[in-house]
């Protein structure tokens, strides 16, 4: 839909042939568009906290009820049992993990990151324990990238065109994406840990599986003082970029 025109050229003094620099011409419906991510990346008040917090709710019940209905499909019903297959995020809040984890993240790092109360899952009742498991992991980051791409997807097909709806689903794509990237970490107890702890073999799995009473200490220190930090935010970016401007590039 942007397209990139010139002019020509024009004849300078002496018969020198000057190009005109090439300017990107857009139609209005993008240039719309782009004027609603800026104004939503400059506002920050207390009706923006209330929309990251309401998209953050949600997304982690999601995230979570995936984990839940996964393993249910696989054979556990332990989650299923509890009332963790529901979109409610009271069933999912975790008071350390869901608040105070990401109070002092933030504090720490200015990397806010937690999580929600787990959802238990017995791997005796998975009818293939080990690639089940992993399953179960993979879940809840993809129910996270679905959101961000329906949420781009929803913005592109006008919802840009309303200020509160636009600045919902601009968050939701971040705040979605920042869960997907997070999550996929290989450090336990990070859903990417699981993926990675299927293609081990048993006894480097269980050697693999003793990090995790550390884990959170190790992307605590990363995040504060090694590229960590950047190297995520800089995924999120352009992904971002790729869901909300690709179609307008």
């Amino acid at each position: 839909m942007a397209q990139a025109k010139t002019r020509g050229t024009l004849s300078g003094e002496g018969g020198v042939t000057l190009d005109e620099p090439s300017i990107p011409v857009y139609d209005a419906e993008t240039m719309e568009l782009l004027v609603v991510l800026v104004a939503a990346g400059s506002q920050f008040n207390l009706a923006t906290i209330a929309i990251i917090l309401a998209v953050i709710l949600f997304s982690s019940a999601v995230h979570e009820s995936a984990h839940a209905y996964v393993a249910y499909r696989c054979g556990d019903w332990t989650a299923r049992d509890l009332g963790r297959i529901t979109l409610n995020p009271v069933a999912h809040i975790d008071p350390i993990m869901t608040i105070l984890v990401p109070i002092i993240s933030y504090t720490l790092t200015g990397f806010p990151f937690g999580g929600a109360k787990p959802v238990p899952v017995n791997p005796f009742n998975l009818r293939h324990p080990r690639r089940d498991m992993m399953y179960v992991a993979i879940a809840g980051p993809a129910s996270n990238l679905v959101l961000a791409v329906a949420a781009a997807g929803l913005l592109h097909l006008g919802g840009y065109k309303s200020p509160i709806l636009s600045q919902i689903l601009i968050m939701g794509v971040y705040y979605n994406l920042m869960f997907t990237i997070f999550n996929l970490i290989p450090i336990p107890p990070l859903d990417g840990s699981r993926v990675v702890s299927y293609f081990l073999s048993h006894e480097a799995a269980d050697s693999y599986a003793r990090i995790e009473p550390y884990g959170f200490f190790i992307i605590i220190m990363l995040l504060n003082f090694g590229a960590l930090r950047y190297l995520l935010w800089g995924t999120i970016q352009f992904c971002a970029s790729l869901l909300l401007l690709g179609p307008y590039l």
